[in-house]
């Protein structure tokens, strides 16, 4: 996730929205919720990104590194947290 959020360096990616505290009345809400924020960011981040490269092919390179890192990103979490989604 890291690498994601380098990656986009710019583009207005706010560290703290995306990974806000959570409480311990409501986690499994916050954790959803916050999930849920995320991938809607990621989703426009990345559709925009990929926009930007189709007119513009020298960025291509950059935006396939970056959607592989971040796959080998969630691969590596789900390892660890022993958790797969089979596709």
């Amino acid at each position: 996730m890291q690498r994601l959020l380098d990656a986009c360096g710019n583009t207005g990616i706010n560290r703290r929205q995306t990974l806000t505290p959570l409480t311990t009345s409501a986690l499994s809400a916050e954790v959803l919720e916050g999930a849920l924020l995320t991938l809607e960011q990621i989703t426009t981040r990345i559709t925009v990104l990929a926009l930007n490269a189709s007119k513009n092919p020298e960025q291509a390179p950059r935006v396939r590194m970056l959607l592989g890192d971040l796959l080998a990103d969630i691969q590596d979490c789900e390892s660890e947290l022993r958790t797969y989604c089979a596709f």
